[in-house]
């Protein structure tokens, strides 16, 4: 079985009600994180030969070598204007990657300086019982030029009992 992937543009979609809370178009959302890692990679997108607004397939590539750079967001100004980097890392062989200065909480830029700058809003909050999610968070370029973060979720596994109808224990308390 393979990881599903939800961008949390997405999750956040699917948990609000319509129109609740709703940005308005071209408002940047930062993606929030707490702990500031993960993979870079490519993601070009394949569609359906009939019917060119439907995506089949999506194709990813780590990106090896790539500079990124994490600058503190500052409000009512765009990055990163005569600012220079909390900290700049390149990513792996498989497009792994850390920042491990002692950064605080806040709102930050990430760019990824590959052929072309691309800037992603974090709102980074870090927790002191934080999990290892690195290998969870993904962050993507897509053959659009879209920079963003998806996170994936990985399945609960447990043991069944065969013969065993659990259809009736399904929402259970």
């Amino acid at each position: 079985m393979s990881d599903a992937v939800i961008t949390p543009a997405l999750l956040f979609a699917a948990l609000l009600a319509p129109n609740a809370g709703q940005a308005p178009k071209n408002a940047a959302v930062a993606s929030k994180v707490d702990q500031v890692c993960g993979t870079l990679a490519q993601v070009d997108h394949v569609y359906d030969k009939h019917n060119a607004n439907v995506v089949v397939e999506e194709k990813r590539k780590p990106l090896a070598g790539v500079t990124l750079r994490l600058y503190a967001r500052r409000k009512n100004s765009t990055c990163c204007d005569g600012l220079s980097p909390v900290e700049e890392v390149a990513t792996g062989r498989r497009g792994q990657f850390v920042f491990k200065k002692g950064i605080e909480g806040g709102d930050y830029w990430l760019v990824a300086a590959s052929s072309k700058e691309h800037i992603l809003d974090l709102s980074y909050e870090p927790t002191k019982t934080a999990a290892d999610k690195c290998p969870d968070f993904e962050y993507q370029i897509n053959d659009t030029g879209e920079f963003s973060l998806a996170v994936k979720v990985r399945p609960r596994l447990g043991t069944l009992t065969p013969g065993t109808d659990y259809g009736s224990d399904l929402g259970a308390n």
